[in-house]
């Protein structure tokens, strides 16, 4: 039933379903569930989908990283297995942005710590967009000379490389491959 919510995939790995459906994304029928940010307390969709943009959006540092602790804190409230992996990983990359904002270098790498930890196949979309705009924040002049932030840029590069090389060998092969 599982495999009815992943239309085109020939062979579906059971842990990997038994994973997706304890992540949330799709209920035990095979039905997929709203997206990471629909879930979970109100007050996390309220942080997700209004405040913590907002403060990205007027480069409101102290804002930004106290909606992002807030979320946190409220997913740490939840039972281990109803904590969903992509939202607080999206969390603490917004976590870490917001410290690259008020240029606390060793706070965002802290920040990112469980972030370098996801296995491969759950390095989606919004924590890569994300990612890119911490790395983005490494480029202020106020990093030019931190190895550390250089270091942390390597890290963050590593780890969208590693994502989109996963996509793209699970993909279907290329017309010139065939």
């Amino acid at each position: 039933m599982l495999k009815a919510a992943f239309p085109g995939v020939a062979a579906v790995d059971a842990n990997l379903l038994t994973s997706v459906v304890h992540a949330g994304l799709v209920d035990d029928v095979g039905v997929r569930r709203p997206g990471p940010v629909d879930r979970g307390p109100p007050e996390l969709t309220e942080v997700s989908r209004g405040a913590l943009p907002a403060h990205f959006h007027e480069r409101d540092a102290a804002g930004a990283e106290a909606a992002a602790s807030s979320a946190l804190e409220l997913l740490r409230a939840q039972p281990g297995e109803q904590r969903p992996l992509l939202v607080s990983t999206q969390a603490s990359v917004d976590l870490a942005r917001a410290r690259l904002l008020r240029r606390e270098l060793d706070g965002a790498y802290e920040a990112l710590v469980p972030v370098f930890d996801v296995p491969v196949e759950w390095r989606g979309a919004g924590t890569l967009e994300r990612l890119d705009a911490a790395r983005r924040e490494l480029c202020h002049p106020d990093f030019q000379t931190a190895s550390a932030a250089a270091d942390l840029g390597e890290q963050i590069e590593d780890f969208t490389a590693t994502a989109a090389a996963h996509k793209l060998s699970a993909s279907a092969p290329l017309a010139i491959e065939c």
